[in-house]
Parts: structure tokens; C-alpha cells; sequence
């Protein structure tokens, strides 16, 4: 599929921009246009020649049968077996048409963490209803969406969490905040590196991510010397700030840890 979408005086197509627009005319006088994109729209191929794999392809299909499709050398299997657990009719938005922005962790983010933090909340965390959050454009001040487990009428003591998709030194990446927390997920921020960014399914788009949204920072250097994580843990904040100051104390941390 391809989304459409208007931001101020631009045209984008999926992620890429339309520089130049050319109006043409078949030979039956028919109305046709060219335009020129700044990047490459890359489509999801299937690796099967299954016609099914071909047709009405959506999140949950990527997600439970990833194996089916090019998506590099990349696996999301740990998270669907997390989420067949779970029961995975409980997330009908995998499978719903709609406008959603999907970010599965890859096989390479358990390798340490336990596949039994990740919770139905957390999972939830995962997806953004009604926003296509391309990595192109990118604004100056990149406003938060309300993902999926982020509800007021839910009551105060369940989870709230926010998501946004931005730029750093180049890299996409994408940074959930909880608003708030649990006892099982504390407020604050946690970024991850989008590894494989804009892929095209019939309910939106699906970016692959290289560590699980929501949960915490569990070594030294993460609640002290990453920047964000370190600042928004408020036992920790004062001193945090200071140790930041220091990049090879806290590259001997990291070294450490």
C-alpha cells in the first residue's frame, strides 16, 4: 500500500517527498502524472510464492509469520511467541484495517531480557492508533502520540504511555514515555533504534525496533549515564548529571556493566 499524506506544502508518498511534479498525457488523451520522490519506496516482497502472501497483508501477518517476508536478516519470532502467550486475539489492531504505526522489538533485544516482562500493557505500548508515524518529515519539535495503552477512561492506575519517531545523529529512533507508571513499569522515557523503519501494511506502517519500549533501564550505565533514562530517574538525577559530565567515567561503566 501507499499512504498519501499532505504536511504543510508537501506531498509525501509513504516517507518520501515529491520534489517535481510532471502533468502528461496518454496517447488516448487520458490525464497522467510522473512524480519525482527524494527516496526509494521499498515495498514488503514476500519470500514464498504463496498468492496469499501477496494479498491484504497486514501487522499481524508480518508479525506472526515473518519468515514469509524480506525484512533483511531480521526476526520479530520471540515477540509473536510472546504475544501468541498472551493470546493474541486479545490485540485485534494486528489484524483490523485502520491507520496504526506498529513497532515490533526484534529477536536480538531478548537476548537479555526475559520474554516474560513483556506484558498485554506493554505490548499495547507497542502500537499508535490513527497515525502514520513516518521517520520523513521530521520536525523541529516532534509532538508524542498517545499509543494504544494510553486510555483516561481506563481509571489512574493503569498505565499510560506516549510515543514519538525521531532523528538523532542520523539514526531513527523512537521514544516511549510514561506518563504513568505501575508498579511492574515506572515512569519515564526509554529510546530504541528503529533497525528496519517504514514498512507498508494495509493498517499502517511497521517499523522494527532493537529493545522493547516501556521497560526500564536495568544496568548501571543505563540508570546513570544515558542520557535521558538517567535524567528522568529522579533517585538518581543529581548524580546522574554530574556523572554525564564525565563521558570516560561512564565509558568504564559501560565497559563494566
Amino acid at each position: 500500500p501507499i499512504w498519501v499524506r499532505m504536511i504543510t506544502s508537501n506531498l509525501y508518498v509513504n516517507q518520501a517527498r515529491v520534489v517535481f511534479t510532471y502533468a502528461l498525457e496518454s496517447s488516448s488523451g487520458k490525464k497522467q502524472f510522473l512524480y519525482l520522490i527524494d527516496s526509494v519506496l521499498e515495498p514488503l516482497v514476500p519470500s514464498t510464492g504463496k498468492v496469499e502472501d501477496f494479498v491484504d497483508i497486514k501487522a499481524g501477518d508480518l508479525l506472526t509469520k515473518s519468515e514469509n517476508y524480506r525484512i533483511g536478516d531480521f526476526s520479530v519470532k520471540k515477540f509473536s511467541e510472546r504475544l501468541e502467550a498472551l493470546g493474541i486475539g486479545n490485540f485485534s489492531e494486528l489484524s483490523n484495517y485502520g491507520k496504526f504505526t506498529f513497532f515490533l522489538p526484534i529477536d536480538s533485544a531478548f537476548e537479555n531480557l526475559r520474554l516474560g516482562t513483556i506484558d498485554a500493557e506493554v505490548v499495547r505500548a507497542h502500537m499508535v492508533p490513527d497515525t502514520l508515524m513516518f521517520t520523513k518529515p521530521q520536525k523541529r519539535r516532534v509532538e508524542s502520540k498517545p499509543t494504544l495503552q494510553y486510555n483516561s477512561s481506563r481509571g489512574s492506575s493503569n498505565l499510560r504511555v506516549m510515543a514519538k519517531v525521531f532523528v538523532k545523529d542520523n539514526v531513527p529512533m523512537v521514544e516511549s514515555q510514561t506518563v504513568v507508571g505501575t508498579k511492574q513499569h515506572k515512569r519515564g522515557t526509554v529510546d530504541a533504534k528503529i533497525v528496519k523503519a517504514n514498512i507498508p501494511v494495509q493498517n499502517g506502517i511497521v517499523h522494527l525496533i532493537d529493545k522493547p519500549l516501556v521497560i526500564m533501564a536495568s544496568s548501571l550505565w543505563e540508570h546513570l549515564c544515558k542520557e535521558k533514562t538517567g535524567l528522568h530517574n529522579m533517585r538518581f538525577r543529581e548524580f546522574a548529571k554530574y556523572l554525564q559530565k564525565s563521558p570516560e567515567l561512564c565509558k568504564k561503566i559501560e565497559t563494566t556493566s
